[in-house]
């Protein structure tokens, strides 16, 4: 696992988001419209499976750009968890816990318990 400090600053923005019946690519779509960036702007840290109640890790490049209402992109398939500031993005394998099964749970409630700390915010 990479281990990741929440700096609570930096132009990527990390969004942790549950999702049912949405696929990844499909996610990072949405957050690239929203963000106003191309979908190269948008990191993901696995894939998941569609069909499944996930939570999952995005980064979205902020560079210069006005941060959107997150929460208010939350939907019956999409719910905003956390927000995080950070200088790096998100890389693809970046978060070992970042898996299917129990890993996946306890590695996003300990991300979820940094970020509450340490710069991040709740969405809503």
């Amino acid at each position: 696992m990479h281990d990741f400090v929440v700096e609570g600053e930096g132009q990527h923005v990390w969004l942790q988001i549950r999702t049912r019946n949405s696929n990844t690519a499909w996610i990072a779509e949405r957050i690239a419209r929203c963000a106003g960036v191309r979908r190269s702007g948008v990191g993901i840290a696995g894939l998941k499976d569609r069909n499944a109640l996930t939570a999952q890790w995005f980064s979205a490049d902020m560079a210069g750009r006005q941060e959107p209402d997150w929460s208010a992109r939350a939907s019956n398939a999409v719910e905003v968890l956390s927000v995080v500031r950070h200088r790096r993005k998100l890389r693809r394998s970046g978060l070992s816990g970042n898996r299917f099964g129990d890993d996946s749970r306890r590695e996003s409630q300990h991300l979820a318990r940094a970020a509450t700390g340490r710069g991040a915010r709740r969405a809503g």
